[in-house]
């Protein structure tokens, strides 16, 4: 699956200021082996983005790019967490050139029967830059008129940024949101985005939920900055990071949407 989302993910998680699945946790299973975490492939990481939308036919998609720490030499193996048991539609290293650079790459799933989050694992050798997509049906539920969506992702190893954002039809009007954040004016609808307050360390869950009024198809949303859940409350460092994620995003290209309804749910061989 070619998703164009990554064109305009790659540069938010490139800038480490701004750089950033139902409720998920990591607990033991009775009578599992605990949860192996801090693995090299895991600690990897300096940013990880983690980003929820809908696809052209309705179904959520959830995409996790990362960064690599300059200290990760290439060619390098690395894993991202995903939550299991949800199906892996593209994994390849990702360029600011643009998606005609991307590179699909051959992965494996790596299942505990002790963890709610499984290991996608693959090898970079040329970009320092890489994301995995999956198919997460449940993580926006549709509530009367309203969608609520939740977004939940452990590392498996220690980051040093993470991002969680949901990018949202345009008009789409935020109602609640939990933390608070910002809702960020994308091309095509408002993107509501929150920034972890310093490092996250491995199997320290990060969330975000939003209540959402979904907006009409071409609603126009211009100068559309925060929603009701915007500013208020929000930490002065935690804002501070979000201005700049605003002045990131505003030339990131975030004009090209999911790829064609005809690769969805397409996965690599």
């Amino acid at each position: 699956m070619r998703t164009d989302l990554r064109d305009r993910l790659r540069l938010a998680v490139a800038v480490p200021a701004a750089a950033l699945a139902l409720a998920l946790a990591l607990p033991a299973a009775a009578n599992a082996a605990p949860v192996v975490l801090d693995r090299p492939a895991d600690n990897a990481w300096s940013a990880v983005q983690v980003t929820l939308e809908r696809s052209p036919k309705g179904v959520p998609t959830m995409l996790v790019m990362g960064v690599l720490n300059k200290t990760v030499q290439l060619p390098a193996e690395v894993a991202l967490a995903m939550p299991t048991g949800q199906a892996v539609t593209w994994v390849g290293e990702v360029y600011p050139g643009g998606q005609s650079q991307d590179t699909k790459v051959t992965y494996r799933v790596e299942k505990d029967a002790a963890s709610l989050y499984d290991r996608v694992v693959f090898k970079m050798t040329k970009s320092r830059n890489a994301q995995v997509e999956v198919g997460a049906p449940s993580a926006i539920i549709k509530q009367e008129s309203k969608e609520l969506a939740k977004i939940v992702w452990a590392p498996f190893g220690g980051v040093s940024t993470v991002r969680l954002a949901l990018n949202m039809p345009a008009g789409s009007k935020v109602e609640t949101a939990t933390p608070p954040g910002q809702t960020l004016q994308g091309d095509r609808g408002p993107v509501y985005a929150t920034v972890s307050n310093g490092p996250v360390k491995a199997g320290v869950a990060q969330s975000l939920s939003v209540l959402y009024t979904p907006g009409a198809s071409g609603t126009a949303t211009a100068g559309q900055q925060a929603g009701p859940a915007g500013t208020a409350g929000v930490p002065a460092p935690l804002l501070a990071v979000v201005v700049i994620v605003v002045v990131v995003l505003g030339y990131i290209v975030i004009s090209r949407r999911m790829a064609s309804t005809g690769d969805e749910g397409e996965k690599p061989s």
